[in-house]
């Protein structure tokens, strides 16, 4: 059975405990992780989002990390 993909960032989230936009891309096809984790946090989740510089020096990217379970 496939997971949603909520339960696809959140499992996610617990096993490595942060995620950006690319890796949600290229590891699930997940286009929309701004929603995921929006919703995740309004069924009571702790993550996270710290803004780091792109590799390229033009700009950030956000990564959100897991801070544990539901609160």
């Amino acid at each position: 059975m496939k997971l949603s993909q909520n339960a696809q960032i959140l499992a996610h989230l617990k096993q490595y405990k942060s995620i950006t936009k690319l890796e949600a891309m290229q590891s699930y096809g997940i286009f929309c992780l701004e929603s995921i984790v929006f919703r995740l946090r309004k069924s009571g989740h702790n993550i996270f989002t710290e803004y780091e510089p792109n590799v390229t020096n033009t700009g950030n990217h956000a990564r959100y990390e897991y801070l544990g379970g539901e609160q």
